[in-house]
């Protein structure tokens, strides 16, 4: 079967999300205010002609003179905090968009993330409409069939960095591609990866170590380390009390699924793929999928997955990890800051993610979700729609580009800046990765 290649500079992208824990308070969050910048990037759009001529010169990043203002409306995480003296109308993102690209957003409304989507439907139903939003999938099909928002395309490729184009391009088209109609681009998706949650295996390589075990490359490996993390008391306390494959109640989704386990037989459950005649197949119910079922099966059955897997979620299947009592788990590559708490009770236990292995020299290739459901739309009768793609043209600079600033991403301020080193390290080291 074929499975799609994507490249791995969207991982940086999907590192936005992630990076929200890191940057503290003072409205820096990236998550929070970032996505606001795009959300006014892909939003400030607001509207000219379908051609996409406007006033404004074709500089990517070109300030206005006199300075413009767009109106937006937004949803407010739970996370959201500003700091003193600041507000969604006065934080580093919006003093950067006024003094650098003369461009203020005048929100007309914000709104608990909780309820957003009810908000905005009704302000879709009344006409009720400001220059950006962010939309779901069905809101954009909607407002498009409507006529309620602007083809962006000629826009898009007029003022789109290259950076932003690039990016934005990264995995085949197909992120712009569901924000097309007809041909026409009217909605610029909100950048995200489904590489976040692209499995690998965490392994306890003090225990491999300590039993004289290689890292596994095979699924065969996989199920000997299992079974020698159960029976050779690789935490030497005596007692059988370690299990080898950790899994949840769930199978699929999060901290101890199995998707990994199956795409290690080239199986792709809950997605299709195609299959070697160039057809659509749905992976559940292909033969590689039984296959695998086998193989759990078997593992279940001589002990080497938890008898209690189906009582467990995945905090559960945590605490047994840094209880030391779990050798090997699916996971996600930011799933390590899951494990910091067995490392802190035992200094020698050590976690390593590794490439999934494969049942046969065919390499194993982790499965991952079509991360884009959320668009940003410039209202049909916006004046500058070339104003959304400068703010995420500007966005991406800060975040991603040659020289991005500190001060977008962490609070200046040491009493509020990200504690976690190894977190905000492995960003960085993540945004100038070149693994395909």
């Amino acid at each position: 079967m074929k499975r799609q290649r994507v490249s791995t500079i969207l991982l940086s992208l999907a590192l936005v999300s992630a990076l929200a824990a890191c940057s503290g308070n003072n409205g820096n969050n990236v998550e929070n205010q970032a996505s606001a910048s795009a959300s006014a990037s892909a939003g400030s759009a607001s509207s000219a002609t379908a051609s996409g001529e406007t006033d404004a010169p074709a500089d990517p990043l070109g300030k206005y003179d006199p300075p413009i203002e767009v109106s937006a409306v937004r949803p407010i995480s739970e996370g959201t905090k500003f700091g003193e003296g600041e507000s969604i109308d006065n934080n580093v993102w919006a003093r950067a968009y006024a003094d650098q690209l003369g461009v203020k957003i005048n929100y007309l409304w914000t709104t608990p993330a909780a309820q957003y989507d009810q908000k905005l439907n009704i302000a879709i139903a009344s006409n009720d409409l400001p220059d950006i939003m962010s939309v779901n999938a069905a809101q954009l099909k909607r407002l498009v069939d409507d006529g309620q928002v602007m083809d962006l395309s000629a826009v898009y490729d007029k003022y789109g960095s290259e950076l932003t184009k690039k990016l934005l391009g990264e995995d085949g088209g197909n992120a712009l591609k569901s924000g097309t109609f007809d041909g026409k681009l009217y909605g610029i998706p909100k950048m995200s990866s489904g590489l976040g949650q692209a499995d690998v295996l965490w392994v306890r390589t003090d225990w491999l170590k300590k039993l004289g075990l290689s890292e596994p490359k095979t699924m065969d490996d996989v199920k000997k380390i299992a079974e020698a993390f159960v029976k050779q008391d690789p935490d030497g306390n005596g007692k059988p009390d370690t299990y080898g494959l950790g899994a949840t109640k769930d199978i699929f989704g999060f901290f101890g699924a199995l998707e990994g386990f199956f795409n290690g037989y080239h199986a792709y459950p809950n997605i299709w793929v195609k299959t070697g005649d160039g057809k659509l197949a749905y992976g559940s119910v292909q033969p590689e999928t039984k296959a695998a079922l086998q193989k759990l099966q078997e593992m279940y059955k001589g002990g080497l997955i938890d008898k209690e897997f189906g009582t467990k979620d995945a905090t559960k299947v945590k605490d047994a990890a840094n209880a030391g009592k779990l050798g090997l788990f699916y996971g996600y590559f930011w799933n390590a800051g899951w494990l910091l708490d067995g490392k802190k009770a035992d200094a020698a236990m050590d976690w390593k993610p590794i490439a999934l292995p494969s049942v046969d020299a065919e390499p194993a290739r982790a499965q991952v979700p079509f991360a884009i459901n959320t668009y940003y739309v410039v209202k049909k009768d916006a004046k500058h729609p070339e104003a959304a793609v400068k703010l995420l043209n500007f966005d991406l600079e800060k975040l991603w580009g040659r020289r991005p600033s500190r001060k977008y991403i962490t609070p200046t301020r040491a009493a509020t800046r990200c504690s976690n080193t190894r977190c905000c390290t492995a960003k960085r080291r993540a945004k100038t990765s070149t693994r395909t």
